[in-house]
């Protein structure tokens, strides 16, 4: 590749960059909170749309269902707003003038068996009546690119249970209960039900139901001894640790 092309490329992606940050400009002033939504035991819950515009923007809220969540196999799934048995938003459009503050609620329509996790898109639209992305184009700027906010959002089953094992040999842990762990840390310790001379290694991990996780080899977890799991329910939002002997 010759100099001068390399420089007409470099151009090309300045060029791009300049114009997708104009074009993100306006909604970039919206802000969306929580990110991470955990509803609560009776399938409910809310998130903020907060505006720092200048003018009035119209947003339309988008549901998708998670598959295989955190993993390299993850998949977003649409789900239709008023579906009897996945989540639902109100209001699905809204305007939100500039300068305010506009709470869209959840409802899970359906409990299920296990935890369920879904990401819920606000993005900016023309107008209530059309859901096309505004014209962020103009004679200066030839490349219109319009961002969203994708919230998570979990949703506890009937019966939410932490349960989880295990394996020394392959230092996996293995979560066989109905909600994710959230991983605190891991101890290496000489004796059971003793917290003295216990190695601990912080760690901030989720893993969901069915899955597991293979410990880094960061975190020693020796030949024997005991392995301490420090965990958060996410649910009742207790701590506790689970121990493990080696041998």
């Amino acid at each position: 590749m010759t100099r001068m092309r390399k420089k007409i490329i470099a151009k090309h992606i300045i060029l791009a960059v300049s114009s997708t940050l104009f074009a993100c400009s306006a909604f970039a002033s919206i802000t969306v909170y929580p990110m991470s939504v955990k509803m609560n035991p009776q399938g409910s819950g809310q998130i903020k749309t907060i505006s720092s515009s200048k003018q009035t923007e119209y947003i339309k809220a988008t549901i998708k269902k998670i598959d295989n969540p955190g993993t390299k196999q993850e998949k977003e799934i649409d789900v239709a707003q008023g579906d009897s048995k996945n989540l639902v938003i109100t209001p699905e459009k809204f305007a939100l003038a500039a300068g305010t503050t506009r709470i869209t609620r959840l409802v899970n329509m359906q409990t299920p068996v296990m935890e369920q996790v879904y990401r819920v898109y606000f993005s900016p639209i023309s107008s209530l009546d059309n859901e096309q992305a505004p014209d962020t184009t103009s004679v200066n700027n030839k490349v219109g690119v319009n961002i969203s906010w994708g919230a998570l959002v979990f949703v506890p089953p009937l019966k939410p249970e932490i349960n989880f094992t295990f394996d020394a040999q392959q230092r996996r842990i293995n979560n066989t209960g109905t909600i994710h762990i959230e991983l605190s840390r891991i101890g290496l310790c000489p004796d059971q039900n003793n917290d003295a001379g216990c190695k601990w290694t912080p760690i901030t991990k989720k893993i969901y139901p069915q899955q597991s996780f293979t410990l880094p080899s960061s975190i020693p977890t020796g030949s024997h001894g005991v392995i301490k799991v420090e965990y958060r329910n996410w649910v009742d939002k207790s701590s506790a640790e689970k121990e493990f002997i080696v041998s």
